[in-house]
């Protein structure tokens, strides 16, 4: 499977790739074929592995630098949750002929760094502080493809994952109040 980095790049490649396979066309009547990727499939292929390299990069950190065993649980579980989203993704991906990418983007490498220069309580709240609101966006893109994903294997692939996405968002939302 090939990698890239550049997020605009990326999104450029999946939509050539799925626009030369036929995708996104419309039934005569005007409506999106069933088994064909729309801009909201694209727009999931686009940005999920970006969120799912960023939870797994931070989660990672924090099962090494956070002083609570909570959080260091909740972190594990994200990385087992993610992992295994971005495993599914990437065979789809590899089905379909696209390219995912292979790092975070620069935003999500600066605010990893940021929290790296944390320790003990602070690193915990930096840690959930950035959590929260990267969970929160991923779990918007994997709605709005389970609501309106034309395409089903990315549609599947987003119903099945919100459950256990909406899971650590509550457990990260818990551990927040309770600092």
């Amino acid at each position: 499977m090939s990698h890239c980095s550049c997020p605009a790049l990326l999104l450029g490649a999946v939509m050539f790739s799925l626009a030369a396979c036929g995708t996104g066309e419309q039934a005569s009547n005007g409506a999106p074929e069933a088994n064909k990727a729309s801009g909201v499939d694209l727009n999931f292929v686009g940005r999920a592995p970006a969120y799912n390299i960023d939870m797994i990069a931070s989660s990672q950190l924090a099962q090494t630098k956070a002083t609570d065993s909570d959080i260091r649980d909740l972190a594990a579980r994200i990385i087992q949750t993610d992992t295994d989203i971005d495993r599914q993704l990437t065979t789809l991906a590899q089905t379909e002929g696209l390219f995912l990418p292979s790092g975070m983007d620069q935003k999500h490498q600066a605010r990893l760094v940021q929290i790296q220069s944390t320790n003990g309580p602070a690193f915990n709240r930096a840690w959930l502080d950035q959590a929260l609101p990267d969970q929160t966006m991923a779990i918007e893109a994997f709605q709005a493809e389970a609501d309106k994903g034309t395409y089903p294997p990315f549609r599947n692939l987003a119903e099945q994952s919100l459950p256990a996405m909406l899971q650590n968002l509550q457990t990260t939302q818990q551990l927040s109040a309770n600092r």
